[in-house]
C-alpha cells in the first residue's frame, strides 16, 4: 500500500528553518523522517547545531548529539548505506546520552562513538545546516520531533502511520502537504505551532511513502 501525498524536494541547497523549537537538547528526545536521497554523499535530514543532527555522511546513516547543552559533541557512525532512489524511515532516540539509530525500525547503533567539541548554534533545520552547509539532496517526508525517548517498537510501529498530532511528548511534526508557497505547517499540537518556512529553493514534489503516514494538510 502507498498513499500518494507531497513532501519537499532539496535539489542540493536550500532548506527549511524553524527557529521556535528549543535551542538545546532535552535528557530525552527522537526525532524521525522519511527520507528518498537521490544523490550520494554527506547531507542534514535534522539538524540543530548545538543540540542534535541525525544526517547522512558519506552516503551512511549519521548521527551527533551535544548532550550537555556545551560544545562537546558524541558522533555516531553507522555502516548503513541509505539507499538512493527509495524511501527510507531513519530515527535517532537518546535518553540521558544513550544514542539509538533505527534504519526502517532496526536498531543500526554503533558499539562505539566519537567525542569532539563544537561550539556553534542554529536555528532547527530541515535539510541542511546553516551554518555548515551540508545539504540533503532528495526528498523528505513526514518528519517528528519529540521530548521523549520513543522505543524501538514504537518507532516500528508507527513510521508507518498517520499521526493525530496531540500524542504525548510531540513538538514537532511537518507532514509537507501544503503543495504550495514557502510556509511548512507544524500539525503537532503539544507545543505550540512551530511553522516553517523555505530558504533558498526547496520546492513541493509528490511522496510515495510506504504505508499511510500523509494524513490531513
Amino acid at each position: 500500500n502507498s498513499d500518494t501525498c507531497h513532501a519537499i524536494n532539496i535539489p542540493g541547497s536550500g532548506y527549511v528553518t524553524v527557529s521556535a523549537l528549543p535551542s538545546t537538547a532535552a535528557s530525552d528526545g527522537t526525532l524521525e523522517a522519511w527520507v528518498y536521497p537521490t544523490a550520494s554523499g554527506t547531507g542534514s535530514i535534522i539538524r540543530r547545531t548545538g543540540a542534535y543532527n541525525l544526517m547522512i555522511n558519506n552516503g551512511d546513516l549519521y548521527a551527533e548529539l551535544w548532550p550537555n547543552a556545551d560544545a562537546t559533541m558524541d558522533s555516531y557512525t553507522t555502516t548503513t548505506t541509505v539507499p538512493l532512489n527509495q524511501w527510507s524511515h531513519v530515527a535517532m532516540t537518546w535518553s540521558n546520552g544513550a544514542v539509538h539509530l533505527y534504519f526502517n525500525g532496526t536498531d543500526v547503533t554503533p558499539g562505539t562513538h566519537s567525542t569532539g567539541s563544537i561550539s556553534a548554534s542554529e536555528n532547527f533545520n530541515i535539510g541542511a545546516s546553516e551554518n555548515y552547509g551540508q545539504y540533503f539532496t532528495g526528498k523528505i517526508d513526514d518528519v517528528r520531533v519529540w521530548n521523549v525517548t520513543r522505543t524501538q517498537l514504537e518507532v516500528q510501529d508507527n513510521r508507518n502511520k498517520s499521526l493525530v498530532g496531540d500524542e504525548a511528548g510531540l513538538i514537532g511534526l511537518y507532514r509537507f502537504n501544503e503543495n504550495t508557497g514557502t510556509s511548512v505547517a507544524d500539525s503537532a499540537t503539544g507545543d505550540g505551532a512551530q511553522d516553517g518556512t523555505f530558504v533558498g529553493s526547496p520546492t513541493w514534489t509528490t511522496s510515495m511513502v510506504p504505508g499511510a503516514v500523509c494524513g490531513p494538510s
